[in-house]
């Protein structure tokens, strides 16, 4: 196959062009979900931003142990963030992106789209596929089966951490 560009310049594309058929069957089922890709788009728990996230969480997990964060020691603390996608409750990946030493070390925007970019890529492997518009994504099934419509999918930003605290 050969292409030419406006620019007069020749791309010679080297690949199979023998597939026949259809690939899915006429009545095949599209199915498919579209979420904002930022964990604040989604909730309404007051959270506007991964600082906001990191805090929540750090309080939350405080006030269970009796504790608040005028106690500890905010520079101490440690996070690893990861992106978490599962299908009705069974993690299908799983991806570390981010590393912080302090309260104020969180992934930016853009570190959190590329992770979720590359965890959304591993998830090809279970049948689905995405697009991204602006900040939404919307996930959609490449399986042509009829029982997907009782499937839950999540994807989770988590955060492990400690924090040192008197």
């Amino acid at each position: 196959m050969r292409i030419v560009n406006p620019n007069n310049r020749v791309f010679i594309l080297n690949y199979p062009s023998e597939a026949m058929g259809q690939l899915f069957s006429f009545d095949c089922n599209y199915q498919s979900v579209t979420t904002n890709i930022y964990p604040w788009s989604v909730s309404a728990n007051g959270v506007t931003s991964f600082s906001d996230i990191l805090f929540q969480l750090v309080n939350d997990y405080l006030t269970t142990q009796n504790l608040v964060l005028d106690e500890c020691s905010t520079n101490s603390l440690i996070s690893q963030w990861f992106v978490q996608i599962s299908v009705n409750d069974v993690v299908k990946v799983n991806n570390s992106f981010f590393n912080g030493t302090t309260m104020s070390q969180v992934p930016n925007d853009n570190q959190w789209r590329n992770a979720l970019v590359i965890a959304l890529n591993q998830f090809l492997n279970d049948g689905f596929f995405y697009f991204f518009i602006g900040n939404q994504v919307t996930i959609y099934n490449l399986k042509c089966e009829n029982n997907l419509s009782t499937q839950k999918l999540d994807i989770n930003v988590g955060i492990n951490f400690t924090i040192q605290c008197n």
